[in-house]
This record gives C-alpha cells, structure tokens and sequence, in this order.
C-alpha cells in the first residue's frame, strides 16, 4: 500500500503532510477551503454594508443573491473536500467527482464560487489526465 498523506500523529509529525500529495489532491483541497472562506467573507462584507460585486440572479434580492451565493460556495466546497478525501483511494473517481463540482461553482457560486471553480476545474482535469487510463486504437 503506497504511502497516503494521512499518518497518524506522533512526536512531530503532523496529521496532514501536504509534500506527500500530489497537485492536482493540492488545487482540490485549496478550491474546497476558498470555496467556504470566500463564500462566507464576500457574505460578511454584504451584511457589513460593503460593496457586493453584483450578480444578476433572476428572482432574488441582493441579500437573496449573497445568500444563496454563500450556500453554493459552503455546500460545493464541501463537496470538494470530500472529492479531496475520495482521490486518496480511488483517485480517478474523486477527480470526476471535483470536476462535476467545479463546475457546479462556476455556474451558482457568484465570485466566490468562480475563484474556486477555475481552481477546482483546474486540479480535476489534472487529476482524470493523471489518473484514468485512456485507451488507443
């Protein structure tokens, strides 16, 4: 069994040890994380009164449109970190599955959702190049 970066804790070491992974586990595991930070700073900057970069979306208010925004960056970034914890086992079907959400956030996310949907889509097309098995002939 190859080496994973998940060890269990001792003197010194630590829980996750992130030179072990490869980058496309990298840009999946950092779309996941600024998916919720961004999602919930740009939702913070609405209630404080700052400036919201504007998305038309059809129906909502602007406090419905940062909402809804900050639910799809939070529950798809989420998503990318399970599909970050499924590409340790089986990698191929997790970057399938980080590409399915990355696309997701591209369309629903608003900004926060596009900043981590180009990095997620990112880490997943590396991950299905490095990890599916194409056939010639």
């Amino acid at each position: 069994m190859p080496p994973d970066a998940f060890e269990t804790e001792t003197a010194g070491a630590t829980l996750l040890d992130l030179t072990r992974l490869g980058p496309d586990r990298l840009l999946v595991l950092f779309a996941g994380i600024s998916a919720i930070g961004f999602g919930a700073l740009a939702l913070v900057l609405y209630l404080m009164g700052e400036a919201y970069p504007r998305v038309s979306l059809t129906g909502y208010s602007a406090l419905g449109g940062a909402v809804f925004s900050f639910a799809v960056a939070a529950v798809f970034g989420l998503a990318l970190l399970l599909s970050f914890g499924t590409m340790a086992a089986r990698p191929a079907e997790g970057a399938i599955l980080a590409l399915a959400f990355s696309v997701v956030l591209l369309a629903f996310g608003a900004l926060p959702g596009l900043i981590a949907g180009i990095v997620g889509l990112i880490g997943a097309l590396t991950g299905i190049v490095r990890n599916l098995r194409f056939q010639t002939g």
